[in-house]
């Protein structure tokens, strides 16, 4: 559906248009070989049609998987954080490319001004688009505004309930459960997240704290231990160096996962 959208807002070049639709299944298979692939595509596009919202916007999404899982080159967060800004400070009214550059922004800057200014435009635009709504979830989860994350979650879900991508508002709704200290439910949360996604570590990672926050740390070592195998060199600290909201509620995370056994 979000592709079948993207073609109804076509840019000044054709080929650039193109060039961006066969980015998008590598941007949203969200690893770091498929991102490279896809920033191939999207800088192609880019020198074609520098203005092209939705090729910026994905563009900055692939930076930062990019630089959170495949090595944290200051260059990719740099690429990630320019696109990104680039897109909000435009008066695109494409609302997942708002969306997309608000959650980047969030994430690798803790700038929450600007990236809910991005989401609630995006929103205004089209507030029943699940991908919207996804990324809205998590960036309002990171800024501690958990009511709205979990109202936006829970209608994504509603609107797109098969949606391959319902990992984000599951995650997204997780961590407002999580910060909110409502264990029981963060738990849930993660678990459906894992199920639409099973090799997305951060998903893992959260059902493990939610346990540890729980004390049922049987379950918490099984959750870690799961973890583990999908990811073996996972550490405690790599983990908090993605920095995805305040460092008091991050340290607050590190501790549930040191908590259950996991490696420092």
């Amino acid at each position: 559906a979000e592709i079948e959208r993207a073609r109804r807002k076509r840019p000044n070049s054709l080929d650039a248009y193109d060039l961006h639709l066969r980015a998008m299944p590598l941007a949203y298979a969200n690893t770091p070989d498929a991102s490279n692939e896809a920033l191939g595509l999207l800088t192609e596009a880019l020198k074609l049609d520098p203005s092209y919202a939705a090729a910026q916007a994905h563009a900055a999404w692939c930076y930062e998987q990019r630089y959170q899982r495949g090595g944290r080159d200051p260059e990719d967060k740099r690429e990630a954080v320019r696109h990104a800004r680039s897109v909000i400070a435009s008066t695109t009214d494409d609302a997942l490319a708002l969306a997309i550059s608000g959650f980047i922004v969030g994430m690798l800057t803790l700038d929450y001004a600007a990236a809910i200014g991005a989401v609630d435009r995006a929103l205004a635009l089209n507030g029943n688009s699940a991908l919207v709504l996804g990324f809205a979830t998590m960036t309002e989860a990171n800024a501690g505004q958990h009511d709205k994350a979990l109202e936006h979650g829970m209608q994504a879900i509603r609107l797109s309930p098969l949606d391959p991508m319902n990992y984000h508002p599951y995650l997204g709704m997780g961590f407002a459960y999580f910060f909110s200290g409502r264990g029981e439910e963060a738990v849930a949360a993660a678990q459906r997240a894992i199920q639409v996604n099973p090799t997305f570590v951060v998903s893992h990672a959260l059902l493990v704290a939610s346990y540890a926050q729980l004390d049922k740390l049987d379950a918490a070592k099984r959750a870690a231990n799961r973890l583990l195998d999908l990811a073996p060199g996972f550490t405690v600290t790599m983990m908090e160096q993605h920095e995805f909201t305040e460092p008091v509620k991050v340290a607050r995370f590190g501790a549930e996962l040191r908590k259950a056994g996991l490696p420092n």
